[in-house]
């Protein structure tokens, strides 16, 4: 957890988890929180998105990352799963990704084509 937040988190929030295990700290038990439904819940009413749930964030992070090329393997190791069909289950690739995809063999292939016209004869 520390490579990860030493690295995409920033400074500050490496500070609070060397100070503490935990990030988010109850100011009334100075112990961690057990839940975070209700703070969750008010968030989400707050940003107007009553339908989202704490599972969709987890879909959204994994598709986020293979969209923007992170290897299925490193998100397979980020959210933990042992098997990367799970992780195929959590990444939704955008419709136009998958077209640009094709577009790298279109260029491969084209290139292929205008060297082989350049090849002198034999």
């Amino acid at each position: 957890t520390t490579a990860i937040c030493s690295r995409f988190c920033g400074p500050l929030l490496l500070r609070v988890l060397q100070a503490s295990d935990y990030i988010f700290i109850n100011q009334k038990t100075k112990d961690r929180y057990y839940s975070f439904g209700a703070a969750f819940s008010k968030a989400r009413c707050f940003a107007g998105l009553d339908d989202v749930r704490i599972h969709d964030l987890r879909h959204t992070y994994a598709s986020v990352l293979i969209n923007n090329g992170v290897s299925l393997y490193e998100v397979q190791t980020l959210l933990g799963h042992s098997s990367s069909n799970m992780t195929q289950r959590y990444a939704h690739l955008m419709p136009h990704k998958l077209h640009e995809r094709t577009e790298i063999i279109a260029a491969v292939m084209n290139r292929q084509t205008i060297q082989a016209v350049k090849l002198p004869a034999a």
